[in-house]
């Protein structure tokens, strides 16, 4: 199992940090939890562009934690060929 935090800001927009969102890695799935601000580019970033996401958890609806969900679809739909 791989663990990679790709954001730990807060609803506050932050230059540095995305908004939160974590990546687990286990058994060849790719499960997403939490969508913040500029988590699309977060993924990119670590290797996993969405449409490599097997699943997406939302733990509560803050908006700091769906944000970009939206934009995770989006972007989903897009890059799948």
């Amino acid at each position: 199992m791989k663990v990679t935090l790709t954001g730990t800001g807060s609803p506050i927009p932050d230059a540095n940090r995305a908004g939160p969102s974590t990546l687990v890695q286990c058994a060849g799935q790719n499960i997403l939890i939490d969508c913040g601000r500029g988590v699309a580019m977060r993924l990119v970033a670590a290797g996993v562009p969405a449409p490599f996401i097997s699943a997406i958890l939302i733990t509560h609806l803050h908006s700091d934690h769906l944000t970009d969900l939206n934009d995770l679809v989006t972007t989903r739909w897009i890059l799948t060929p």
